[in-house]
């Protein structure tokens, strides 16, 4: 999400699982004459990245999942894109193609009540399990943990912009930060 100020953009909000970051426009890595903002999509995620690397989102440290972006190829999205613009509405769901003609059939999917991605997963993942993604947790016992390891699952997968709160106020969803750095 790009907030405008009389047609300039301020700020990006670049979302990531539960919510995402905020940063100013300003300090973002650029390319093509300083116009357009180079952004890091993570290998099999949704969530977008201002800096190449290994990015950490679990609620458990050191043993949980990670994004991972490169600078692999670059894709240019002004080369197939649809434009929305959303109206706030106590059923969040008003939204209008920018090019109607072009775009005006995808609306309905942004209305989309269910969860964009995969099933939640069932049995839990076994971090014990041979070729598990932590198979020794010795090393961990001595920590004190918030969750069992045991009991960890990957979710369904995320909601629609329906659900993202487009008409709040601030850049972020749960918190006011704005960086101004990468």
């Amino acid at each position: 999400m790009i907030r405008f100020e009389n047609g300039t953009p301020k700020a990006a909000h670049l979302s990531a699982h539960a919510d995402g970051s905020a940063y100013t426009y300003d300090c973002l890595e650029k390319f093509q004459g300083g116009k357009r903002p180079v952004i890091f999509s993570a290998l099999g995620s949704h969530a977008m990245y201002t800096k190449p690397g290994t990015h950490d989102y679990s609620p458990v440290k050191f043993v949980g999942p990670t994004d991972h972006t490169d600078r692999g190829p670059l894709w240019d999205p002004t080369l197939n894109f649809a434009a929305f613009q959303h109206y706030p509405s106590p059923a969040r769901d008003k939204f209008r193609a920018i090019d109607e003609d072009k775009d005006g059939k995808l609306v309905p999917c942004l209305k989309f009540r269910g969860q964009w991605g995969d099933q939640f997963s069932s049995p839990p993942i076994n971090p014990q399990k041979s070729g598990g993604w932590m198979a020794n947790m010795n090393m961990f016992q001595p920590m004190k943990r918030t969750m069992s390891l045991h009991n960890l699952r990957w979710g369904d997968g995320v909601t629609g912009p329906r659900d993202k709160d487009l008409d709040r106020a601030g850049m972020n969803r749960y918190s006011h930060r704005i960086h101004t750095s990468i």
